[in-house]
């Protein structure tokens, strides 16, 4: 069902498989694009020259067939007659990253731990001219570190910024503590939630208007109208600090208050305990 009329509102599907030969020949019918790595086997072979039939010429079928066989990896044959208009090989770019997912998580984890340790034992003593470089630090930082391997230091430099500000002791402090700025720091989080859902909800109604005939965002060769582009983003902004207000009041706030609610019997019987386990000392008048 999804396959068959979820093009007519809007709806893509990815079939993926290891064996082409496995795939639903009437769901395979439907598809606008082929993909194919390297195939050697024949069912699978013959289940992608099933998927050709009138898309490709049948005289090229054969040298279609010899090319999936000697396909490098790396590189994947893509035939879309109708939707993109490509036949032919085309190089796969290999994944890279610096993610370092487990490395990061170790490594951010130690971090934090040695940073309450360093603000819980004051260390560190802050001030304006601390707060300014710190600053300056996070915005060079985050400006050059982009995707590559630097951006691994990304809790170190960032912790530097906690222990700075933590103390609460410079001019940069005292403009975070005016009621506008502590008011989205509370909903930060709520923000943070809703915002990609409100730019998933104005892009749809800018495509229902267009179907209309009215054009919310201005391009380039319109550059008196790019006005409509500034106004579209304060919508935008409006309706996140809207929407993540109400979920704060609706959803973060008793949620935060029942987890409390369920963490204070245990908190007040570890208390007792303590007090209980605690050495009694002798008093002598």
């Amino acid at each position: 069902m999804v396959c068959e009329e979820g093009r007519n509102i809007g709806i893509g599907l990815t079939l993926i498989t290891q064996r082409s030969a496995r795939l639903n020949k009437n769901v395979a019918e439907l598809a606008d694009l082929l993909v194919s790595f390297r195939v050697v086997g024949p069912n699978s072979i013959d289940a992608i020259t099933d998927w050709m039939g009138d898309h490709i010429a049948k005289d090229k079928h054969k040298s279609v067939v010899e090319e999936l066989r000697r396909l490098p990896v790396g590189n994947a044959l893509v035939i879309s007659p109708g939707w993109l208009q490509h036949e032919g090989v085309v190089p796969i770019r290999m994944r890279e990253t610096f993610d370092w997912g487990l490395i990061r998580c170790i490594f951010g984890f130690s971090v934090g731990a040695i940073t309450w340790h360093v603000h819980r034992a004051g260390w560190l003593r802050s001030g304006s001219v601390l707060e300014l470089t710190s600053v300056v630090l996070i915005v060079a930082f985050v400006c050059h570190a982009g995707n590559s391997s630097l951006s691994l230091a990304a809790p170190a430099v960032f912790a530097l910024a906690v222990l700075v500000f933590a103390a609460e002791a410079g001019a940069v402090s005292r403009l975070l503590r005016a009621p506008a700025w502590l008011w989205l720091g509370e909903r930060s989080y709520s923000i943070y939630m809703v915002h990609f859902l409100v730019v998933w909800l104005l892009a749809d109604g800018v495509k229902l208007l267009r179907l209309a005939q009215i054009e919310l965002i201005a391009g380039s060769e319109n550059a008196s109208r790019l006005w409509q582009n500034d106004v579209l983003f304060l919508i935008y902004s409006v309706l996140v600090l809207g929407v993540a207000a109400g979920t704060y009041r609706v959803i973060e706030v008793p949620a935060r208050s029942g987890f409390r609610r369920l963490a204070a019997p245990r908190a007040r019987q570890d208390a007792r305990i303590a007090m209980q386990t605690a050495p009694q000392h002798a008093v002598i008048d």
